[in-house]
Formats: structure tokens, sequence, C-alpha cells
């Protein structure tokens, strides 16, 4: 999707299609073969040559490597031949995205201990006790849960991709809720940590990934919502396997479409 990064351009990566070809995504979306083809095959009266590369200096490596091999091959009227060639549309990216515990509930934590150091100035975990709760979170998703529809009582406007970040107390009961919201798909949330009742903090972080702005103001809780959820039964569970399979299938599908938009509104490369 080309998200802005803090330093430098997004580079390209090397993937594999479900028909098992090798291609380079680029940035804007692009795609370029990296695997080469070259079959040689018999016909009457000779020989039959199918070459192809990502690129015209591979190409033309290959047209030399025939012409070595077959004395009557012309390079240069073969070079008149060479043509761009798109991948077929019916052919798909082959790739996984892994929202389990293990992979991303570590990650999350993390992220709400360095969120909150930056707007409070202190550490509401140590870091022995950091590392304790990421391994917690990691084996069996601790007291965080998926927030499939998103934090009850975030008030805001519909931000269609973007990041969040909510840490909000629960005076009467002195429990901390975190949540983070990453691209608008995956939304993780729950106890943090526990304190002494009737402490009160709330820091709302937003940003509108397409606008490349800070949003953070936009946003407010409401506490006649927040402070009234039982928030150790709110969205899902990670046990809760078929639900949320269902729910990232109709996200994911709703961020390819942000996806192809964007890359639609894009010039040819």
């Amino acid at each position: 999707m080309d998200i802005p990064r803090q330093g430098g351009k997004n580079p390209p990566k090397t993937v594999e299609t479900r028909k098992g070809r090798r291609v380079r995504l680029e940035a804007s979306g692009a795609l370029t073969r990296t695997d080469v083809v070259y079959d040689v095959a018999a016909i009457p009266g000779g020989h039959k040559v199918e070459i192809g590369a990502g690129d015209i200096k591979t190409a033309r490596q290959l047209v030399a490597r025939a012409a070595k091999q077959f004395p009557n091959f012309d390079p240069a009227l073969a070079e008149q031949y060479l043509k761009k060639i798109g991948l077929p549309r019916d052919d798909e990216i082959k790739l996984g995205l892994d929202y389990s515990p293990p992979a991303v509930f570590g990650g999350v934590v993390a992220a709400i201990w360095l969120f909150l150091i930056q707007r409070t100035g202190r550490a509401f975990l140590t870091f022995d006790q950091l590392l304790a709760c990421i391994e917690s979170m990691q084996k069996h998703g601790g007291t965080f849960r998926y927030m499939i529809d998103g934090l009850p009582g975030l008030r805001g406007p519909n931000i269609e991709l973007g990041h969040k970040i909510v840490v909000r107390s629960v005076p009467a009961t002195g429990e901390l809720i975190a949540y983070v919201e990453i691209l608008g798909t995956l939304k993780i949330g729950g106890l943090f940590a526990d304190g002494a009742p009737g402490y009160a903090l709330e820091h709302i972080y937003a940003y509108d990934l397409i606008q490349k702005a800070d949003r953070s103001g936009e946003f407010s809780v409401d506490p006649v919502v927040f402070d009234t959820k039982n928030w150790r039964t709110v969205g899902l569970g990670p046990v809760d396997v078929d639900a949320l399979r269902e729910h990232f299938r109709i996200a994911l599908n709703e961020l390819a479409e942000i996806y192809y938009r964007r890359s639609a509104a894009k010039p040819e490369p």
C-alpha cells in the first residue's frame, strides 16, 4: 500500500504468485517477473525457442545464450520480437497474514508500553514485567481480545486507512484499558494493568495514512459507554476461531478494495 515510512522509500519485495511465478512487487503496486523463461522445443525443421525475463538486460543475455546454442539464430532479429507483456489477471500474489496472538499480541503490548512512556513520561510496567506480559500474551492472548467492532465508546470520524492507539482508565475500578488498531483491520485491546480506583487517565492517538495527518484531536471517548463495559468479554477471544476467520475474511476484502482503488488511481509505471 506504499504506506509512508519514517525514513526512505518502501523497498520492493520478491513474492510468488499462486501459479508459481516469482515477481517483484514495487511500492507502487507494479509487478515484474523475476524468474526467467528459456524453453527449447523441437519442431519440424528446427527448434522453437521461447525466452522471457523481467528486464531487458536479462532478456538480451538469454538471446545471446540462444545464439551460442544455435548458430543460425539471429540475435538482432530476435530482439525485434521482444515485447512487454503483463501478468495474467487470473493469477494472484501469494501472501499470508498472521493475526494470531504469537504473531501480533507481543508487538501490540510493546507499542502500548512505548506510547505510555512517550505520553506520560513513565512506564506502567518495568522492562522485566513487559517481557513477562509479552510472553503471556503470545502464549494464550492474556487479557487482550480482538475488538472486531472497534473500541466501545470511541467517538470520531471514519478514517479509511489509519492507525489508532487509545489508553484510558476506568476510574471506578482502576483498570487501565488499552486499544490498538492497525490499518483499520487489526483491532486488539483489553486490560493492560490494574491501578487504584479513582485514577483518571486518557490518551488518544489517531493517524490518517491517506492524508498523512495526525487526527488525534478529532477523537474522544464516551465515559458512559466505556466505563460500564466488562473488558474481559468485549469482542472475541483467540479461541473464537470461526468467528475470527469470518471477520478477517471480510476485513481483508475491504482492505483489498482500498488497495485496488489506490493502485488504479496511480499512473502506469
